[in-house]
């Protein structure tokens, strides 16, 4: 008798998370569509970077960023959670501030759907919706090493 009541809390706990999963990227493929309609079709991966939060998560992101950004248009950059543009500027240097290819989250709209932390996020893209959100944090790390690899063998394949 309580086994099969702890299943079925287990299995209502289970459909309430999907669920929140659900309408998180629902909502968010809704703000995306409203103000990226036309980039999000062109992308894999869009980068969601704050202001403050896990220091060497968000340099190893900027690093990712500066590497890559000029490279492909495979992603695109929203900054959220600014709350001094003139620091964040200086910190992540005026070509990635004031890059075509990033956008500014003046609302913080896109933070608050996410439910931004103190680390960057992914949002993985397929066929002009979102996906999935990943936050990278330090055990996901490796994640810019393999974006990295992946653009390298796209850019080559274009080349060649």
């Amino acid at each position: 008798m309580y086994k099969r009541l702890a299943i079925s809390i287990v299995i209502v706990f289970l459909m309430i998370s999907c669920n929140e999963e659900h309408r998180e990227i629902r909502k968010l493929n809704n703000l995306l569509n409203q103000e990226y309609k036309y980039k999000i079709k062109k992308v894999s991966f869009i980068i969601i970077i704050p202001q403050s939060g896990c220091h060497g998560c968000i340099s190893e992101s900027i690093k990712f960023i500066r590497a890559n950004l000029n490279k492909t248009s495979d992603f695109f950059v929203i900054l959220s959670k600014i709350t001094d543009e003139k620091y964040f500027s200086f910190y992540t240097g005026s070509e990635i501030f004031n890059n075509k290819n990033v956008y500014f989250d003046e609302g913080n709209e896109i933070s608050r759907i996410t439910k931004m932390t103190i680390y960057p996020q992914i949002v993985f893209i397929k066929n002009g919706k979102a996906k999935s959100i990943m936050d990278v944090s330090p055990n996901e790390r490796n994640i810019w090493k393999k974006l990295s690899r992946d653009i390298q063998k796209k850019v080559r394949s274009i080349c060649h």
